[in-house]
């Protein structure tokens, strides 16, 4: 027969939810007949409906009319709230093991019947199917009770272990502790319990349970002594004093980490035994602490531990404190010149507490001795040397700073000295004698001087010095000296002295070895005549031959013929030396024999 099947009248999860109002734990429900004709037998289910267990469904007789029967078995949960769709296993068999997934849940085989209306099409009707609560399977028994890790006092965390089970493999555990501060309250599901001090003195119970989807299992619990008082407080990372241990640099507290938390602190700050502050806040080092260690001391409290012991950071060694720095750099003001007065700019600064400056001069890089203050006076050993400050800045604990302002150009020269005596000239005022010329008195110190002698306003080449032979050329004239002043300190200037009388003759010159005639005292005979020597040099002489002391006429040279008319007579010469600017000095020689 050819027929074709068409979809069911009606949705079988809906027939089924139907049906549920039939279900009764544990026990089997059998639908009522949905038919009149006494020819049908409605399905029946029978077994143990429990996990693990085999129920047997008995499909009883077909209806009139049907003409197939089929079922495959599902379950769906017991309590459908959501509308969760069945689980459907995919077995068609009469016997049925039921899995741990379908604890809890109402079994049935789903049953739906084909009918036959004569128009060659099969109708499928679903049908109240029996159906039953799937019980769990007894679990895993505790072959050895629970294991509680960890000492049971305030600030410790307790770690529990399910002991040991009958069976394992894909068994779960749950965790349940009693007796606790809040005692309605219970901490579940949680292995690991941290007790706070509030759990002082509480019996704790844990009771742990072995759970398996379609099984179940009976808890097991073990009970704890009363809970302690927590251990002290001790740091697991620290106390720190931060900070870099400068003098004037605050140090600050760092607790670290402690055990317990949510502690009270108190502190100490140290060097040595001498307690420095009592406060758990910063502490800024004094320069009275420079080179001393200092250490925090914590100690940390809570309510249910013990009392501790205070804690000790590593020691900071305090080191001096940062210099002072320069904001606006110092500078020297004032005309560099000798003979002036300038003074330091100190600048501007950061400053440590107390700060004192002092200053050091400074001459061509070099410090100059007893220049200490804040003004100088330029010297004449400044000329030409270039100047410069040293500003020191101290203060107790604190590194030295230094800054050097820039030097000076070149000190200048100061005012041209001014002769307040003339320069005066001394000596004869005549030829052949020496003057002398002082440089008068000056209104500066550190003078070189240097001497122009002037005849009649007019230099005299190649005369420096300080004194003048006359000579000559200055026979007649007046005698002035120009005196120069320099200096490396002061500009140049000159004073000239008053000018001498007009300057007379040398004195003539002495004779001082008699000229003599030499030759014979004879008519027709040559006679000559030395000059003799004389006290002056460079004299020129003349001669005047004399016969019984009368000049002979003509007779002017140094050699004389005596003539008849000489004869018997006694021949002398005048020697006339004379020398320009001098006046003549003259000698007469010894007379001759007569003349034969």
């Amino acid at each position: 027969m050819n027929t074709r099947e068409r979809a069911p009248r009606t949705r079988r999860f809906g027939v089924f939810l139907a049906s549920l109002a039939l279900v009764v734990t544990g026990a089997m429900v059998a639908p009522q007949a949905a038919f009149a004709d006494d020819s049908y037998v409605p399905p029946t289910l029978s077994g143990d409906c429990t996990v693990d267990a085999t129920v047997t469904v008995d499909l009883g007789t077909l209806p009139p009319n049907a003409v197939k029967s089929t079922f495959e078995w599902s379950s769906v949960p017991q309590r459908n709230k959501y509308g969760d769709p069945p689980i459907r296993y995919g077995s068609s068999d009469l016997s049925f093991t039921i899995p741990a997934s379908a604890g809890y849940r109402v079994l049935y085989p789903g049953i739906t019947y084909w009918y036959d209306e004569g128009d060659g099409l099969l109708y499928a009707d679903e049908v109240k199917t029996p159906s039953c609560v799937v019980q769990p399977a007894p679990g895993a028994v505790n072959t050895s009770p629970p294991v509680v890790n960890g000492t049971v006092r305030a600030g410790e965390t307790l770690t529990a272990t399910p002991g040991e089970w009958s069976e394992t493999d894909g068994w779960s555990y749950s965790y349940e502790w009693t007796g606790g501060p809040d005692r309605p309250k219970r901490d579940t599901n949680k292995q690991n319990l941290t007790l706070d001090a509030g759990y002082i003195g509480s019996v704790l119970t844990l009771t742990v349970t072995a759970h398996k989807q379609g099984y179940i299992s009976e808890p097991v619990s073990v009970t704890l002594p009363p809970v302690g008082i927590g251990a002290a407080p001790a740091p697991t990372d620290g106390p720190y004093a931060r900070g870099s241990g400068q003098v004037g640099s605050p140090l600050q507290v760092d607790y670290g980490t402690w055990a317990p938390s949510n502690l009270t602190y108190t502190c100490g700050w140290y060097a040595g035994s001498t307690q420095l502050s009592s406060a758990c806040s910063a502490y800024t080092p004094v320069p009275a602490d420079l080179g001393k260690d200092i250490v925090l001391k914590v100690t940390g409290s809570r309510q249910g531990y013990a009392a501790g012991a205070a804690h000790s950071s590593a020691p900071v060694r305090v080191t001096a404190g940062p210099a002072a720095t320069v904001t606006r750099a110092p500078a020297i003001n004032g005309t560099t010149t000798v003979g002036q007065t300038v003074t330091l700019d100190q600048g501007d600064w950061n400053l440590p507490p107390n700060a004192k400056f002092s200053y050091q001069w400074l001459r061509d890089g070099s410090p100059v001795s007893g220049r200490t203050s804040g003004a100088y006076a330029v010297g004449t050993a400044d000329a030409g040397k270039r100047l410069s400050v040293v500003v020191t800045v101290t203060a107790a604990g604190y590194t030295t700073a230094t800054a050097t302002t820039s030097p000076t150009a070149p000190i200048g020269k100061g005012p041209r000295p001014v002769a307040t005596t003339a320069p005066k000239i001394s000596g004869t005022t005549s030829v052949g004698n020496t003057l002398t010329a002082t440089a008068g008195i000056w209104s500066k110190t550190g003078l070189t001087f240097k001497y122009t002698w002037l005849r009649n306003g007019v230099a005299i080449d190649g005369v420096t010095g300080s004194s003048l032979k006359l000579t000559s050329a200055d026979f007649g004239t007046a005698i002035s000296v120009r005196v120069t002043a320099t200096s490396t300190a002061w500009e140049t200037n000159t004073a000239t002295s008053a000018a001498t009388s007009k300057i007379a003759q040398g004195a003539a010159p002495k004779v001082l070895t008699v000229p003599k005639i030499s030759g014979v005292a004879a008519v027709g005979k040559k006679l000559t005549v030395s000059t003799g020597s004389w006290s002056l040099p460079s004299l020129t002489y003349t001669y005047q031959w004399l016969s019984n002391g009368n000049p002979i006429p003509g007779a002017t040279s140094s050699a004389y013929t005596l003539k008849s008319s000489q004869s018997g007579k006694v021949i002398t010469v005048k020697v006339v030396a004379t020398r320009a600017g001098y006046a003549s000095g003259a000698a007469i020689t010894a007379g001759t024999s007569p003349v034969k």
